[in-house]
């Protein structure tokens, strides 16, 4: 009787954040697994068929090859090449100049917050014969559905949302034939996730709508006041037709000493520093070159703005 109560326990738990998860991606097929290391290495294997062949990586991401090239080569006979995927003269003369099968991107770059024009780029990729696999972790499918625009395989490590840390990857795809070959990876990887992981993410992946929704919202309200706010130069924000990530960045007037000042007083604020990217509270970092992010959380977006205008204001004394 408890082994039949665990059982039922466990499909009931699974089906939440599948059918969660499926029904915002609009995808055949999706399979968790227990990292997201694991899943982009898999997505990577399926769509060259199992077998050996090029691929050519965004240089900004973050492949297994580059933490062990001679295991990563040897085990599995890929071999790797790396370019500036997101400008797209660069990208055309690579696949111009070598047969690739697989060209692997991030939806969009964490390090310089970059977005791409997702649809002309697979577009561009397929025309050349090479097949797509699609990092989207930090949009998620609730900001971003790489699948709409012909990505092949979309990848994203769904833990880094969820309170307990877990590296846990999700796959998606429509590929029949992909599927399958992904289904046999997880299991010669040992990919599958196992059901206390899996209940550990339940919460977090109930909320994933409305948290990616609110922050979508919240971004977009932050971004039209703070452009305008005193000493605030070289504002970005990198929406575009496809995507709006939860992220802006800007500097401030006179450089290092605003810079240390605005952060200082942000102790006395509602906003919080250094929190993991997957909070759902709105933080701010700033880096080396003085400039600042501000990535959205769920809270009153009025109240931060309030915060920010507040100390800029004492700052250049308006």
């Amino acid at each position: 009787m408890n082994n039949y109560y665990n059982e039922m326990k466990k499909e009931k738990t699974f089906s939440r954040i599948e059918q969660t998860l499926l029904s915002h991606s609009n995808t055949k097929y999706l399979y968790l697994v227990k990292s997201a290391k694991i899943a982009q290495n898999i997505s990577v294997i399926a769509l060259m068929g199992m077998s050996c062949g090029n691929v050519l990586c965004d240089s900004y991401l973050d492949m297994a090859e580059r933490d062990d090239p001679e295991l990563y080569k040897s085990l599995l006979n890929i071999k790797i090449d790396y370019e500036d995927v997101f400008n797209t003269r660069k990208l055309a003369r690579a696949l111009e100049e070598k047969k690739y099968d697989v060209v692997c991107f991030d939806s969009m770059r964490i390090e310089t917050l970059q977005t791409c024009m997702i649809k002309e780029l697979i577009s561009l990729i397929h025309s050349y014969g090479a097949r797509v696999a699609v990092g989207n972790t930090y949009m998620t499918q609730f900001l971003c559905k790489p699948t709409d625009y012909g990505a092949d395989v979309v990848y994203e490590d769904i833990g880094i949302y969820s309170a307990s840390a877990l590296s846990s990857g999700v796959i998606y795809t429509n590929d029949d034939g992909v599927a399958r070959r992904i289904e046999l990876l997880r299991r010669m990887f040992g990919g599958q996730m196992d059901f206390a992981d899996r209940y550990a993410l339940n919460k977090s992946v109930m909320m994933l709508p409305f948290h990616m929704g609110t922050r979508s919202k919240n971004i977009k309200f932050l971004a039209e006041r703070i452009k305008f706010m005193p000493g605030v130069e070289e504002f970005k924000f990198s929406e575009n037709k496809y995507m709006t990530p939860y992220v802006l960045r800007f500097k401030l007037k006179g450089g290092f000493n605003p810079t240390l000042v605005f952060m200082e007083k942000l102790r006395y604020s509602n906003l919080e520093k250094d929190l993991p990217i997957g909070s759902d509270k709105t933080f701010v970092t700033a880096n080396y070159d003085n400039e600042i992010r501000l990535y959205a959380g769920v809270d009153n977006p009025n109240t931060i703005r309030l915060d920010i205008e507040l100390i800029l204001k004492n700052i250049y004394k308006q």
